[in-house]
C-alpha cells in the first residue's frame, strides 16, 4: 500500500527542513506456528520501502545518507502506528 506523509529531517547544515516522504508499506503477518505442519508457516515482520523524499517539489532521496534512510523509515512506522491507533 502506497502513502505520503510530511515529516522533519535534519540537513547537513544542521537545519530541520520539511519533507513528503512517499513509501510502500507491507503489513506483517504473525504466522501459523501451531497444528499439523502443512498448516503451518513462519511469521513475517512488516515493510516499509522509501520510494521518494520530495523537499520543495524536488526529489532529494538521492541525497540523503544510510542513517537518514533509517531515520525516515522508523518514522514511517510510526505514522503507520498513528493511524492504527486512529480507527
Amino acid at each position: 500500500m502506497s502513502m505520503t506523509f510530511t515529516t522533519f529531517v535534519t540537513s547537513s547544515d544542521g537545519h530541520e527542513i520539511e519533507v513528503d516522504v512517499e513509501f510502500d508499506y507491507t503489513p506483517g503477518d504473525p504466522g501459523q506456528l501451531y497444528g499439523p505442519p502443512e498448516n503451518c508457516w513462519p511469521p513475517e515482520p512488516a515493510e516499509v520501502e522509501i520510494c521518494d523524499v520530495i523537499y520543495i517539489g524536488i526529489s532529494v532521496i538521492e541525497r540523503l545518507s544510510d542513517l537518514h534512510i533509517d531515520e525516515l523509515e522508523a518514522k514511517c512506522f510510526e505514522y503507520i502506528d498513528e493511524l492504527n491507533e486512529q480507527r
